[in-house]
């Protein structure tokens, strides 16, 4: 105890012998003994500087990257976030989806077989369908699709419904109509596993067989949009 005491006396003493004010130290100190000038950090703390910093980029909002993913949204189409295609369907998120009806003469309508690995889809008969792609505009949604059949070449697609995603159906959908150019057929186009339909054949497939059809064709046929009316061009 007595060692302890002691020892700060020598300390006071130790601080009264330091430079006075105005000697040629780098710690210059005032009346106080509170110094003027900073204190530099260490070196290895010192930031380093900026031109050695790597560019800022996010590789997963790049527009190659975009291409694979989809618009995950909420039940009122606001987009939440970015996801893969595989995972949307899985998880039966909402998302973004266009069908095209393929329109010739006599008043025709092209089906094909559905590619979607869904139970209620996959290898039943249905329209043009795609996926809208992260930040894609359904209209160009909907001309990628009709710019992915080889030989066709349709007028530009018409938007004339729009479907609100729902539990069951969670993609906000919308439904557009292309009129194929005068003379063309759409069974003319050599496209596998299609089916060439009318008005009446259509409705017949509906009431009678509806598990042939996806539910986005049934959902269309009910728009009564796929078909011209009588008198209209």
């Amino acid at each position: 105890m007595p060692a302890s005491v002691s020892s700060r006396p020598a300390s006071a003493g130790q601080r009264k012998k330091q430079p006075p004010s105005g000697a040629s130290d780098p710690q210059k100190r005032s009346g106080r003994g509170i110094s003027l000038q900073p204190v530099p950090y260490p070196k290895h703390w010192e930031d380093p500087p900026k031109a050695a910093l790597p560019p800022a980029q996010d590789p997963d909002k790049t527009p190659e990257a975009l291409r694979q993913l989809l618009e995950v949204t909420d039940a009122k189409d606001r987009t939440l976030m970015y996801l893969p295609q595989e995972t949307v369907l899985r998880q039966n998120l909402h998302c973004r989806k266009v069908l095209v009806a393929l329109r010739g003469k006599n008043n025709t309508l092209l089906l094909q077989k559905s590619a979607e690995p869904l139970p209620d889809r996959q290898g039943k008969w249905d329209l043009f369908a795609c996926m809208v792609r992260a930040d894609e505009a359904r209209e160009d949604a909907a001309l990628r699709l009709l710019q992915a059949v080889p030989g066709l070449s349709a007028e530009p697609p018409v938007a004339t419904a729009v479907r609100q995603g729902s539990r069951d159906l969670p993609a906000h959908t919308t439904l557009f109509v292309a009129e194929l150019p005068g003379g063309m057929s759409p069974g003319n186009l050599g496209l596998p596993e299609t089916l060439l339909v009318d008005e009446d054949e259509l409705f017949g497939l509906v009431r009678q067989i509806p598990d042939l059809l996806t539910p986005d064709l049934i959902w269309a046929a009910k728009t009564q949009t796929l078909f011209r009316r009588p008198g209209k061009r």
